[in-house]
């Protein structure tokens, strides 16, 4: 049998598909979010899974968050975009 191939196959990775960005990291002020895709909302996790606030984030490509009053640790954002995906990105709040 004669078997040829044209081009390559794989499968891209899920980070590579939304390119959201959460600088800077670790900090002691506030954080921005930068993404391809324009978002709808940002929720923010500790890390027991405890949702602390959920903003809308009016459908813009960036948006800057005021840590005041956030306790040092790790967190987690969960931000929502307008083509359906939801991506999670971490933080340290010094």
């Amino acid at each position: 049998d004669d078997v040829q191939f044209d081009g390559t196959a794989g499968v891209p990775e899920l980070n590579a598909l939304a390119d959201v960005r959460v600088f800077p990291s670790p900090t002691s002020g506030p954080i921005t979010i930068s993404t391809s895709v324009p978002m709808l909302e940002i929720t923010l996790q500790d890390l027991t899974g405890r949702t602390l606030w959920r903003r809308d984030a009016a459908s813009g490509p960036s948006a800057n968050l005021d840590l005041q009053g956030l306790s040092p640790g790790r967190y987690m954002l969960g931000i929502a975009l307008t083509d359906g995906r939801r991506v999670v990105r971490s933080f340290v709040r010094e």
